[in-house]
């Protein structure tokens, strides 16, 4: 996949296209670790490889869009208050506990969010054996709020078994009262909503019309920027 590996990026300019490379920070485990940080607007990741440890991805305010890519860490590695739709990608843990997103928005007049769709979410493979054998130990989180108003929708995706049944957990005093955590039409071993939180700002989506705006046409504005680049996309759902 990949042509230049970078040890850290940061990404500022608008309609800003990044494809084929893997950027990688390179210090281990326990401590923060950014690998890339996108405050861009209209910025666009397709067919990247992005890799490091605790907060791996900085996707800070501004629309942008993932496609087709990998993306590993630990705690909380992807972070940050942007509206951003990941598409297609393949999102590893690389520990027993990680937990995928810490989304922070901070204001119910903002517009932000991540969005997770017809992605992967599973154990990296240098820890897929240790998975296989020990299931039980496996307890990574879907994500976490960083701020009160977190927001982040995971549909249409593969959820592997390594997830916690609870999905979701509290973060910095904060329960899940004014999240908006969604989940639609997931598969997978840990797909299973039926032991998810019982947070207020919780739900599982059941209709595909409510569904559709947490698409890229609706959600990301995607239909407007996204056709120039080139890249391909679908602007609703993956499967109707």
């Amino acid at each position: 996949m990949s042509i230049l590996m970078l040890c850290f990026i940061v990404v500022e300019g608008a309609h800003f296209l990044l494809q084929d490379i893997t950027v990688e920070n390179s210090t281990g485990p326990g401590t923060q670790a950014v690998a890339l940080y996108c405050h861009a607007e209209y910025a666009i990741f397709y067919k990247c490889k992005i890799t490091g440890y605790q907060d791996t991805l900085f996707a800070d305010s501004t629309q942008q869009f993932y496609r087709e890519c990998d993306i590993y860490g630990t705690v909380d590695f992807i972070f940050g208050d942007a509206r951003a739709l990941f598409q297609n990608c393949n999102l590893f843990a690389r520990d027993t506990g990680a937990v995928f997103t810490a989304h922070s928005r901070d204001s119910v007049k903002e517009s932000s969010g991540y969005v997770i769709q017809n992605c992967s979410l599973k154990a990296s493979p240098e820890i897929a054996t240790n998975v296989a054998t020990n299931i039980s130990e496996m307890n990574a989180y879907l994500g976490r709020p960083w701020r009160k108003f977190s927001t982040v929708i995971v549909m249409e995706s593969f959820i592997d078994a390594i997830f916690n049944p609870l999905g979701w957990e509290p973060m910095g005093g904060s329960h899940g009262e004014l999240v908006t955590y969604r989940e639609y039409n997931n598969r997978g071993g840990g797909a299973n909503v039926t032991g998810r939180v019982k947070w207020k700002g919780y739900k599982v989506i059941r209709h595909h019309e409510e569904a559709m705006q947490y698409t890229a046409r609706n959600f990301i504005d995607g239909n407007t920027w996204i056709p120039q680049t080139g890249v391909p996309y679908y602007g609703g759902l993956a499967f109707t």
